[in-house]
């Protein structure tokens, strides 16, 4: 006997549930194409299906494929993947999720049974998942708190589906089951739940990588700050607008004089030919210490020269190696930087190049000391040293010598390099589109190209000056930036990324820079208008997201520890010296207890004697003796049984008042037409008839408690107020208009 199939029709909320869940499915992959992480026509091809699929639903026209369809197609994307994971994006991510909007399409289009919704959602919430982490980007954060306050509104209406499902015509009949939860609700849970997981991001343990990365396809951009350099490749970082550093200085910056912004990050001296060669140096160990300050000249030249002071955040830039300010007198990496980088030592080479132990995978900021008088680097090359390798073309030596002139390179290096630095960079033409390349590319350059990047340039001049016999070395970092919000700090992007050359100039002068670049091409300090530093404050965002998101690690974890342990022990010692001060002086401390208590009790006592209202030094309570009075004139009524509450109306005071008798009710008579004078005759009660009012109300207290106790004594049935009928009772005053 066949088992009967199950009938889609008649799966409860079935439109409505295809709809929601859909919404979210066409929303959950929008953040992959930014990260490379799926082919973009295979995105669109999902979309279209699905929401082509999603309007049939809604007009009611719900499409199920046969189980041979699906089938069939399950069969044929086997083959697809394969194809698209050996030949096509070659990519597992890739692949992976290629997969997952295949499954998801397809079971959109075969809900034939109630658990299909359920593995709907999972797919969509693998989307969701596989969307944000592999997304490094900042505006992932909206569209996660997007996404969240969408998907709450939807699940939470999900619930209600499941639990009218038995009851379906219950939707329809109250229209109320259509509103979906209102706004704050949504705002509510949705916020409570990203300030539960903000401790857990925080104490959670890290990893070094994450499991998951997105690629960047097209964007890999070439550095020049790797262990070579090759003028012949023209990299895509002078291209770039990413920020590498943050940088925050009290130096004077100006747009004709941006060298405090000339960062050098590697020096090169090792030329094979065709590229630029780090050399194989010995590295001196500087210190591995956080936090404290490593000296980078003698302390002397430390102590006329630390006038600036720079702090640098650093993206990584695939190198070991720091970019440093002119005139380095000292630095300190914070100790989260250090220990991020892999902690230990950091060294430095006999060109002053200084690196870390590994190289580091996040963020780092370091402090620099710089300016002052230039400490020169006087360490001469020795002979063989391969600063003073020559090419050996006799044609670029009489090249140099036409262009030095009549000066001798030898004996007026300084000179000499100068008049090289004027040449190339006034008679020669800057461009990113013909890179120093060809058989002899030294030579192709200063005589048939006569245009280049500043790779070029600085590769041309130092050569040159070698075949004369002049040392030289390549030297590449950052040469300017921008200014950011408000001028509080600045911003070095990848297109800020420069090369030049550093001479032997003799032993007074030692290693001295120069930059035969034309203007056109060097990178230049930038005064940008109140909209560009807007968008530099937007980048900026990126950037300490950069920083503390996705680097936050380790580090920053046992940084947070430390400065709480470090804020408890303060807390601790504070309360440990005012011990201690208290017991130094204990007879101070006695004496203000006693004149504090004394001040807050003594009021209190002269009430019960006197009935006068206590009002305490500080007190800055703006209520009038009359209306004061006749509160406590309620309570006091109040508590001996009678009806008042601080609502009722005077006359219904004065009534529970005449109830104890004449001996209370005149006293209470004066209060209420003191208070019904304020209040609705506009005239103010003087301070002076405080006293008065007091013994009125001590009066009215004293009767009140006699009449309480003979009643009591009288009998039980006799106690609380007697009432009076309206033939006993006095006439009242009309009160007086406002």
């Amino acid at each position: 006997m066949s088992k009967k199939k199950p009938d889609p029709a008649s799966l409860p909320f079935r439109k409505e549930r295809i709809l929601s869940a859909g919404l979210l499915a066409l929303l959950a992959p929008l953040p992959l194409p930014f990260s490379d992480s799926v082919n973009l026509l295979y995105l669109v091809l999902f979309l279209v299906v699905l929401g082509t699929h999603l309007l049939f639903v809604r007009r009611g026209r719900i499409l199920v494929l046969p189980n041979f369809v699906l089938n069939l197609a399950g069969f044929i994307f086997f083959f697809l993947a394969y194809q698209d994971a050996r030949y096509g994006s070659r990519s597992l991510l890739k692949t992976t999720v290629h997969i997952l909007l295949f499954t998801t399409v397809f079971k959109f289009l075969s809900v034939v049974k109630d658990r299909d919704f359920s593995t709907i959602l999972v797919l969509v919430a693998f989307l969701f998942v596989g969307a944000i982490a592999t997304s490094f980007h900042v505006t992932i954060l909206p569209f996660i708190i997007f996404f969240a306050l969408l998907a709450w509104t939807i699940l939470v209406r999900w619930a209600l589906w499941r639990d009218l499902a038995a009851v379906p015509e219950e939707w329809t009949r109250d229209p109320r089951n259509l509103e979906l939860p209102g706004r704050s609700a949504a705002l509510t849970a949705v916020g409570a739940v990203f300030l539960i997981a903000l401790p857990f991001f925080i104490i959670l343990p890290r990893i070094r990588q994450p499991f998951v990365r997105g690629t960047t396809g097209g964007q890999e951009v070439w550095t020049g700050f790797s262990e070579s350099v090759d003028p012949g490749i023209t990299g895509r970082l002078k291209q770039s607008e990413k920020i590498f550093m943050r940088v925050e200085t009290n130096a004077t910056i100006r747009p004709d004089a941006p060298e405090v912004l000339r960062f050098r990050a590697l020096t090169f001296s090792k030329w094979d030919g065709r590229t630029w060669v780090k050399q194989k140096e010995a590295f001196r160990p500087l210190g591995g210490t956080p936090d404290l300050l490593v000296p980078l000249v003698a302390q002397t030249s430390m102590k006329e020269g630390s006038r600036y002071q720079m702090t640098i955040d650093l993206t990584p830039l695939n190198s070991r190696f720091l970019p440093l300010p002119p005139t380095p007198v000292a630095f300190r990496v914070s100790g989260n930087s250090l220990r991020a980088a892999g902690g230990g030592w950091i060294e430095r080479d006999r060109m002053r190049n200084v690196r870390l132990l590994v190289e580091p995978s996040q963020n780092i900021q370091y402090e620099v000391l710089h300016g002052g008088p230039i400490v020169p680097d006087l360490g001469e090359p020795p002979p063989g040293d391969a600063s003073r390798e020559a090419v050996g073309s006799a044609r670029v030596a009489a090249w140099a010598r036409e262009v030095g002139g009549s000066l001798d390179p030898i004996r007026e290096p300084f000179r000499f390099a100068t008049r090289m630095e004027a040449f190339l960079s006034t008679r020669f033409t800057y461009s990113l589109d013909i890179p120093m390349s060809g058989a002899s590319p030294l030579e192709e350059f200063l005589f048939e190209r006569k245009e280049g990047h500043c790779e070029a340039f600085a590769t041309a001049m130092a050569l040159a000056l070698r075949e004369v016999g002049v040392p030289a070395r390549f030297a590449t970092g950052f040469l300017g930036g921008e200014e950011g919000l408000f001028q509080r700090y600045y911003l070095v992007r990848g297109r800020n990324a420069h090369a030049w050359v550093e001479v032997w100039t003799g032993t007074e002068r030692g290693w001295v820079a120069f930059d035969p670049t034309p203007a056109a091409g060097r990178p230049i300090f930038e005064s940008v208008p109140w909209t560009r530093q807007v968008r530099n404050a937007a980048d900026s965002v990126v950037f300490f997201y950069d920083r503390y998101v996705l680097s936050f690690g380790q580090t920053d974890q046992a940084s947070i520890m430390v400065a709480m342990r470090d804020a408890v022990f303060a807390v601790l010692e504070s309360l440990k010296a005012a011990w201690n001060w208290i017991r130094a002086h204990a007879l101070l401390v006695l004496g203000l207890v006693l004149l504090v208590s004394g001040m807050v009790l003594l009021p209190f006592l002269r009430f019960r004697r006197t009935g006068r209202i206590p009002k305490l030094p500080w007190s800055t309570s703006g209520d009038s003796p009359a209306l004061t009075t006749y509160r406590r004139l309620q309570k006091t009524l109040r508590t001996a049984g009678a009806a008042v509450t601080p609502a009722s109306a005077p006359g219904q005071v004065l009534e529970s008042a005449r109830g104890f008798g004449p001996l209370v009710e005149k006293p209470a008579a004066e209060i209420v037409r003191a208070y019904l004078l304020e209040s609705f005759g506009g005239r103010r009660t003087p301070e002076s008839a405080e006293s008065r009012l007091g013994e009125f109300l001590g009066l009215v207290a004293t009767e009140v408690k006699a009449a309480v106790r003979a009643r009591q004594k009288s009998g039980p049935q006799k106690s609380g107020p007697q009432k009076s009928g309206p033939q006993e009772s006095a006439p009242q005053k009309s009160s007086p208009r406002k």
